[in-house]
């Protein structure tokens, strides 16, 4: 790999008429990969001020991933997959009552009427593949900041965010080579599919390729305020959260899936989340507690985003709200300062929602915490 990396930035410009400061940038990365060829990404963003405690800001940037050691050299085996032959003519399923089935079947067998193929599950290969391209993505962000020269202590950010992601590196699926090359008029992924000299399939080719793609879009929040030193010492809060705009995910067959507000192949993915906090702080003391919040969203038994007609069954997954407490000393010496912090995390011994799709034990673990209340004490000394 031989990568070249360039950032260029201009000075901060003050004093011209309604701008307190303007900042713009640009980088860009020149990789060449023995394997894959050459790649060139970049960014622009600026940074403008028109006045003291406002700020704007965004981004505009390519991005570009080589697939990993695993994506490429993972061993290749033979897996038998529940599927079916399209163009099998018993049991009568239908399938070459569809004249662009029957029109496809007849061209690849070089006969009307199918095969007699009962097999229910078919040999696919299945693992690595060196011929994999990177992935490659579009990246656009804007937002503002708020300073705290408005008001006192209070900051305010506010950033959209846009990821588009192409030749995402994925598996096909062997149902799914099947049913786009026979039962589709633009025939994808036929050279994926072996036959032998009487028409029975052989072999499956489903190695990791570059189909499909992601899209993800929402809005990040951030406010904090700190209150000036008072009489019984100083305050400070926060809330910091997403809202998800778009989660989606073309599959290989061009269908797209929407993961937002429902529990599906990328897990829990409620329209947000809020996190937030308050502390107390006073000479050598002090307290507080976080919060975290998950609003309820949908688990459907199947995809959720299919055609109304044909919606799958769901359930509503519950809402899901826990905080934590801690208090702490701090201790100065000649040995520096000593620093005993105490705590409970989820305070009120909050369980996570059950999950019918997820893993054993139906819950999803890296969303929710799944140990329970948890006392903890730390001594930390800092010479």
């Amino acid at each position: 790999v031989h990568a070249f990396y360039y950032e260029l930035s201009v000075p901060l410009v003050k004093g011209l008429p309604g701008i307190e400061s303007l900042e713009v940038n640009a980088s860009g990365r020149f990789v060449d990969f023995d394997s894959f060829g050459s790649n060139f990404a970049y960014k622009f963003g600026f940074r403008y001020q028109p006045v003291d405690f406002l700020a704007l800001r965004g981004t505009y940037s390519t991005a570009f991933r080589a697939p990993s050691i695993f994506q490429l050299f993972s061993g290749q085996f033979d897996s038998f997959e529940t599927a079916s032959d399209p163009c099998s003519s018993i049991p009568d399923n239908g399938n070459l009552d569809n004249p662009v089935t029957a029109a496809n079947c007849a061209d690849t067998l070089g006969a009307q009427g199918g095969i007699p193929d009962l097999a229910t599950q078919i040999r696919t290969r299945q693992g690595g593949n060196p011929d994999l391209d990177p992935e490659t993505a579009v990246v656009i962000t804007g937002g503002l900041v708020l300073e705290d020269s408005l008001i006192r202590g209070l900051t305010l950010a506010v950033d959209y965010y846009n990821i588009d992601i192409e030749d995402a590196v994925q598996a096909i699926g062997t149902q799914t080579i099947l049913n786009s090359c026979y039962n589709q008029e633009s025939r994808s992924f036929c050279d994926l599919v072996e036959r032998n000299s009487s028409g029975f399939i052989t072999n499956i080719f489903d190695t990791l390729n570059n189909v499909g793609g992601f899209k993800a879009s929402g809005i990040d929040f951030n406010l904090r305020y700190t209150s000036p030193m008072l009489s019984f010492g100083r305050l400070s809060a926060g809330v910091l959260g997403t809202v998800l705009i778009e989660l989606e995910q073309t599959q290989a067959t061009g269908f797209v899936q929407n993961y937002k507000g429902n529990f599906d192949q990328e897990g829990s993915n409620p329209d947000y989340r809020i996190n937030g906090y308050l502390r107390w702080a006073m000479d050598f003391l002090n307290a507080g507690m976080n919060f975290r919040y998950l609003p309820s969203f949908q688990e459907c038994q199947g995809p959720c985003s299919i055609d109304a007609e044909e919606a799958p069954r769901s359930r509503d997954v519950d809402a899901y709200y826990y905080m934590d407490i801690f208090a702490g000393v701090t201790v100065s010496s000649i040995l520096g300062d000593t620093n005993l912090q105490v705590g409970i995390n989820n305070l009120t011994d909050v369980e996570p929602p059950f999950i019918v799709s997820a893993d054993q034990p139906r819950i999803d673990p890296l969303t929710y915490d799944v140990i329970g209340r948890q006392f903890y004490a730390r001594l930390s000394q800092r010479f």
